[in-house]
């Protein structure tokens, strides 16, 4: 290349430009795999030529050499399996490509995608792959936000692991700069007793719910008031889990299905925790929820639809098998999202409707999964077999008897304690006694 084409930005070939930028130094811009998750698959860094020196020509063509070379140890460092020298990917750039992963994955990834864009990217996004290493594990540890769970630590290892074997994959790092899990002792959070709405908590959230949808400042809020109104009262109902394992049914979720020579409305549950474990479960609901979900549904489509089909069954009530015809148009919608799709923050909406009520519950710290916990303890209550119920709910025996060893005793005492009443009591004898 003459002196005479030499330009402010010079493609040599197609993995290779030399340009100025703001330096008195050459500058190489080359081509770099995709899998990399360089910004337009392109990486620049010094060539150390300093510009004009001894002379505008000589001093290019040492840069386009210095390129070539650093191109040519790269591509040697690749075939031999080792990690790149002058290409450093971040955690940042890794974590996105994991992410695009989790995206096309049939199975539910949704809290591992929460999990690396809240806290694995704004605390590690910045660090080269190459640097990742066992002290950075301690600090991230240390500084996380986020549940201290085992569950919860246990994904967030997940999420890390994700990172490194797609590193490893890739060729940016070797088996030996991954970290031992064994090396690192996290501390998680004692099992505590789940946390359940109380009688009073249900009539009070019950007084104040129309209320509060009543007071939405806008079209949008009070959607999704009116949603988080169906929400918690299908939880409430069922047991299923808040999140993505709610959230995530769509109308043709909700099917006829026969049991012992009778009819059923039944959900399919795909999303959630044991969607991650690509565990799915049906589970039947009673008259009262499936008559919450149709209301749902007709609040969804248009009035005359809605006024034709209850016209046509007005007399005795429509059978589950014309209803689930009915809603066959919206099959592939979700059951709790607005009409445009979107399913609203229930969490912020909760925080919303506890400081509306201005009341406190009979505990500070009551979310929206005290709603399955009033189900799970009011059937344990009621003495449902604690294996059945733990299937129900999708868990195992051993979680049920672990978290809510309380209502579980006080269920049993039932079967022995006689009766106290007013009439044999004796004030006398308990006196001298």
């Amino acid at each position: 290349m003459s002196l005479a084409t030499i330009t402010d930005y010079n493609i040599i070939n197609d993995e290779l430009v030399i340009l100025k930028q703001n330096s008195s130094r050459w500058y190489a811009q080359i081509k770099t795999a995709p899998e990399l998750g360089f910004k337009n698959n392109r990486v620049r860094f010094s060539t150390k030529c300093k510009i004009g020196v001894p002379s505008d020509e000589e001093s290019f063509n040492n840069a386009i050499a210095f390129a070539k070379t650093e191109i040519s140890r790269n591509n040697v460092l690749r075939e031999e399996g080792h990690p790149l020298y002058r290409l450093k990917p971040t955690v940042k750039q890794v974590a996105l490509k994991v992410l695009k992963e989790y995206e096309k994955s049939e199975t539910d990834k949704s809290r591992y995608i929460s999990i690396i864009k809240n806290q694995i990217i704004p605390l590690l996004g910045n660090l080269y792959m190459k640097n990742f290493d066992l002290n950075e594990l301690f600090e991230f540890f240390e500084n996380r936000t986020g549940g201290k769970s085992k569950t919860q630590i246990t994904m967030v290892k997940r999420a890390i692991n994700d990172i490194y074997v797609y590193a490893i994959r890739k060729k940016m790092i070797v088996q030996a700069d991954r970290p031992l899990w064994t090396d690192i002792k996290v501390k998680t959070d004692k099992f505590k007793t789940r946390l359940t709405f109380r009688k009073t908590d249900i009539e009070i959230i019950d007084e104040n719910i129309d209320d509060f949808i009543n007071a939405s400042t806008s079209k949008t809020c009070k959607i999704n008031r009116i949603l988080f109104k169906f929400y918690i009262s299908f939880i409430k109902e069922t047991g299923t889990r808040p999140g993505t394992e709610t959230t995530g049914i769509k109308w043709k979720h909700l099917f006829e299905s026969a049991y012992e020579n009778e009819k059923r409305a039944t959900v399919f549950l795909e999303k959630g925790k044991m969607g991650e474990q690509n565990k799915t479960r049906d589970i039947h609901i009673d008259q009262a929820t499936f008559k919450l979900l149709t209301q749902l549904y007709f609040k969804k489509v248009p009035n005359i639809e809605t006024q034709r089909f209850l016209l046509k069954y007005s007399s005795n009530g429509f059978p589950i098998s014309k209803f689930m015809e009915f809603k066959k148009i919206n099959a592939d919608k979700y059951v709790f999202a607005r009409g445009c799709g979107k399913i609203p923050d229930f969490c912020d909406t909760w925080k919303q409707f506890r400081e509306f009520i201005k009341t406190d519950l009979t505990n500070k710290t009551f979310t929206l999964y005290s709603f399955r916990h009033h189900f799970i303890t009011k059937n344990l209550y009621q003495k449902t077999d604690v294996n059945r119920l733990a299937e129900h709910v999708g868990n195992s025996e051993a979680m049920i008897r672990k978290y809510y060893a309380g209502c579980i005793s006080a269920a049993a005492s039932e079967c022995v304690v006689k009766d106290l009443t007013q009439e044999n009591v004796s004030i006398t004898s308990l006196i001298n006694s």
